[in-house]
């Protein structure tokens, strides 16, 4: 009995060392609900590692845990911990890595064809710049630039943790949003002069969406997704800060899927841009883009 008791208490220790090493190795200084989420899927889709050493690696870190903040007498920590253990859930896989249920880019194309042009306007921008939900609703009419040769338009934002990024988009894009939305402040406003609510977005794709009998679900982040993916498979030797940049990644463990880019740049971005207009304009011919 001593020996099966020493035994669990030494595979125990071994799963916190494994975590603290790795806590080490990635340069952590303190545990985030985000860092565990990522250890885990790590363990999951890295390492392979099935759901019951998943389990015994969930309990032996979250004793540990709660042992530190216990001996400091901080109750309240554990209990939020203890929730968080409770609720976290490593059975499901990141959404970059799940490719099948990703829109191709003809399935893409049909549903811009078949848009109404106050739909075709918000998802052509969505997938063309990549941008987040929240990063398209706060578009200020002051945050888009001109080029001095005016066929392309700049659009500088501050994005998800704080990453600034700056996207350029055709002028009659530009043009066509204008028209449509008509903001005096943001650059896609309601009636009522407010940015667009996060539901009313995701609504305009959905309905596209549906218009064309896509059975796949479509959502504002899946646009974003699909963009990665079809730059991956057309332009394979795109630079990886170009993609940093256009996207806004600030975690390198989430570039690490088109790690293997090398050394192409706008040019080539550009090139996949007018190719995948000449795909819209076959089936919508002028009933969308001028």
């Amino acid at each position: 009995m001593k020996n099966l008791q020493q035994t669990s208490i030494d595979q125990y220790n071994r799963k916190v060392k494994k975590f603290n090493d790795w806590l080490s190795q990635k340069k952590y200084k303190r545990i985030t609900f985000k860092i565990l989420r990522q250890y885990f899927v790590y363990l999951r889709f890295t390492l392979k590692f099935s759901e019951a050493n998943l389990h015994a690696h969930k309990f032996a870190i979250f004793k540990s845990i709660q042992e530190y903040y216990e001996d400091k007498h901080d109750y309240k920590t554990v209990a939020v911990f203890r929730e968080f253990f409770r609720s976290l859930e490593y059975r499901i896989r990141p959404a970059v890595l799940d490719l099948n249920q990703l829109p191709t880019l003809k399935e893409v194309v049909q549903i811009m064809a078949y848009a109404s042009q106050k739909e075709f306007c918000l998802i052509f921008f969505l997938y063309i710049t990549g941008f987040r939900n929240h990063e398209l609703r706060k578009i200020l009419l002051t945050d888009c630039k001109v080029n001095p040769k005016k066929t392309k338009l700049t659009i500088i934002i501050e994005g998800k943790n704080r990453k600034r990024r700056a996207v350029t988009i055709p002028v009659w894009l530009y043009s066509m949003i204008r028209k449509q939305y008509a903001g005096k402040v943001y650059l896609f406003e309601s009636k009522d002069n407010k940015p667009l609510q996060p539901t009313t977005v995701q609504f305009l794709v959905r309905e596209a969406t549906k218009r064309v009998g896509i059975k796949k679900i479509v959502t504002p982040k899946i646009l974003r997704i699909s963009l990665l993916n079809h730059i991956y498979y057309s332009i394979p030797g795109i630079s990886p800060d170009w993609m940093r940049e256009r996207f806004g990644h600030t975690d390198a463990t989430r570039e690490r899927w088109y790690r293997l880019f090398t050394n192409k740049d706008n040019a080539q971005f550009s090139k996949f841009e007018n190719k995948f207009i000449k795909e819209i304009k076959k089936i919508s011919g002028k009933r969308l883009i001028a």
